[in-house]
């Protein structure tokens, strides 16, 4: 038993493989938190720029129904308004980066 040459290589290629499976387990996972952290974020920026564009109409004393579409951080992003009782209706529609169709919607009271 006083050869024992092979064994450091064994330990090696355990130790080896168990760091290769970890690499193969966490880099998806970061990369899907990577995604999830961009599609936050759009929503984010989306969301206040909704905010920003319903302040005027909630100023505005017109009735209103119109559409109209942007271009926000490389998407195209549709805003709608409408009146809905007392309260303005403002939405936002676009495809995140997952090309999935997202909503972010709202309201306003308009004062008289």
């Amino acid at each position: 038993m006083k050869k024992n040459n092979g064994f450091s290589l064994i330990e090696v290629l355990v130790a080896f493989s168990m760091v290769i499976m970890l690499v193969f387990t966490i880099l998806p996972i970061i990369t899907l938190i990577r995604q999830e952290e961009v599609i936050l974020s759009d929503r984010r920026h989306i969301s206040n720029r909704l905010h920003d564009e319903l302040q005027p109409i909630l100023w505005n004393a017109d009735p209103l129904n119109y559409t109209y579409t942007q271009s926000i951080r490389s998407y195209s992003v549709e805003f709608i308004f409408e009146n809905e009782d007392q309260y303005i209706k403002g939405c936002a529609y676009w495809k995140n980066i997952k090309d999935r169709e997202e909503k972010i919607c709202l309201y306003g009271f308009k004062e008289k």
